[in-house]
């Protein structure tokens, strides 16, 4: 299977041609965007989420992952043993994609759930917060985040896996966010080799890693709310744990014969990473989108994904 990291391929380019020339297209137009918005100095009209939103404890129902509540399983044990899709995109869709992951799942579903509703694929979304999909037993020290458990994450991804290589799928995408250390990066890479060797067992499955998340070193919104100068809550993307994630959702791709979709490429230049592009606000704490930046970004994430599975 064809590998390819879609999007990043066409970043730079994309950056050089909107500064020489006219900016034509939408794609083009996000890159421009992003482009000016590291470099803001105030906060912009009309921000979205608003400060006094995220100065306020309810931030926290802003992240994506807040819109599966119907197939969480950290909060309804019984998902553990019998896994229950969320349903997303196009309801009435004749083909399917499954969407599988931890709490960076809610960085993709809203965009695909938008931008993938007059497609003709239906989307069965499976999470776990705190749980890396990688079929590791045991997991590996420091994968899993309170209060999941380390053996309900392993017993989840194994039934996951297991339920979605008994259903006819299109596509399958797991979703991984950035747990651990890079030490780990082999084990992971394997476990996720694993995971798609079962989830997706056929050749006629397109296999996709939805990775390389930003992660801001001071959570985004408080950031945003402390210092008034979006410019000053930017993120190195060669800084803290930035590096590692990258690389190891690259592993994971390759080692998965996987296709990798990078978060990075909606939100960050050739070397930082926005915490707000246009008005909209990126980050919702450390390492996950708002709903907003996800309805922001969804013809662009759901085009590259429709790339990646073949359309």
């Amino acid at each position: 299977m064809k590998k390819a990291l879609v999007g990043l391929a066409v970043l730079p380019m994309l950056l050089a041609s909107s500064v020489a020339f006219a900016v034509t297209t939408p794609r083009a137009q996000l890159v421009s965007q992003i482009a000016t918005s590291v470099k803001l100095t105030s906060m912009p009209a009309g921000l979205t989420p608003s400060l006094a939103t995220l100065a306020g404890a309810g931030y926290t129902t802003m992240r994506g992952s807040t819109t599966l509540a119907d197939c969480n399983a950290a909060t309804m044990p019984s998902q553990i043993k019998n896994p229950t899709p969320c349903i997303r995109g196009n309801r009435s869709g004749t083909k399917t994609i499954v969407v599988i992951g931890d709490s960076t799942t809610g960085n993709w579903v809203p965009a695909l759930d938008a931008g993938l509703k007059k497609s003709a694929y239906k989307l069965l979304v499976y999470m776990y917060l705190g749980c890396p999909p990688v079929m590791l037993k045991p997991l590996p020290a420091g994968l899993t985040q309170a209060p999941t458990v380390p053996a309900d994450c392993v017993t989840w991804t194994q039934n996951v896996m297991t339920l979605t290589g008994k259903t006819k799928v299109a596509a399958v995408l797991i979703a991984v966010g950035p747990m651990g250390t890079s030490s780990l990066e082999a084990a992971m890479a394997v476990g996720m080799k694993k995971s798609f060797a079962t989830a997706a067992p056929y050749s006629t499955e397109r296999r996709v890693v939805l990775g390389g998340v930003v992660y801001f070193p001071i959570p985004n919104t408080q950031c945003l709310a402390s210092r008034m100068n979006p410019s000053a809550c930017t993120v190195a993307l060669s800084s803290g744990a930035n590096p590692f994630i990258l690389s190891r959702s690259k592993a994971m791709a390759t080692a998965a014969a996987a296709t990798l979709i990078s978060a990075r490429q909606y939100l960050c230049t050739a070397t930082v990473c926005a915490g707000v592009v246009g008005n909209t606000v990126t980050a919702i704490d450390n390492d996950h989108f708002s709903v907003d930046f996800g309805l922001k970004i969804a013809p662009f994430v759901s085009a590259d994904v429709l790339t990646a599975i073949g359309g």
